[in-house]
């Protein structure tokens, strides 16, 4: 079954918005992208 929402970027719980939001820097550093939050993420792969 398709979401209604597909591609949006909304938060469907605001309590774990800081969580996914560190969680996302974590990996990026992981993988070597240090400056993650300066970055144009415009032109990252998914």
């Amino acid at each position: 079954m398709a979401s209604r929402n597909s591609g949006s970027n909304r938060t469907l719980v605001p309590e774990a918005k800081q969580g996914l939001n560190r969680l996302k820097t974590e990996v990026a550093s992981e993988i070597g992208l240090n400056n993650y939050e300066s970055i144009d993420k415009g032109n990252l792969s998914s």
